[in-house]
């Protein structure tokens, strides 16, 4: 069976490499810019029986990083059904509102 497997990165841009003529090595110069998500949909079997943190650092390095942003693995979680729908922002600011008064 097929699940979405959400991968949790942290984003960094490489401020040495803004000013880079890209010629000899690229300048390395890190800062933090927060997360991001990524999904890939995939038998959540696989992840169990490889080394899933390691596997999905190779992926975005080849894909994704390069001298002016990386992400690095943090965690993953696989979604073995689709998340219930809560609500919507109307609803969201209705209850917001009653909760103040």
């Amino acid at each position: 069976m097929k699940n979405t497997i959400l991968i949790q990165t942290q984003y960094e841009e490489n401020y040495g490499a803004h000013d880079w003529d890209g010629k000899g090595n690229c300048p390395q110069h890190w800062k933090m810019k927060g997360g991001r998500a990524f999904q890939i949909v995939m038998d959540a079997d696989l992840c169990m029986y490889t080394d899933a943190s390691t596997i999905f650092q190779v992926m975005l390095d080849n894909d994704h990083n390069d001298d002016y942003a990386r992400y690095t693995y943090l965690d993953h979680s696989i979604q073995f059904s689709q998340p219930i729908l809560l609500g919507t922002e109307s609803e969201y600011i209705k209850n917001d509102k009653a909760l103040v008064s």
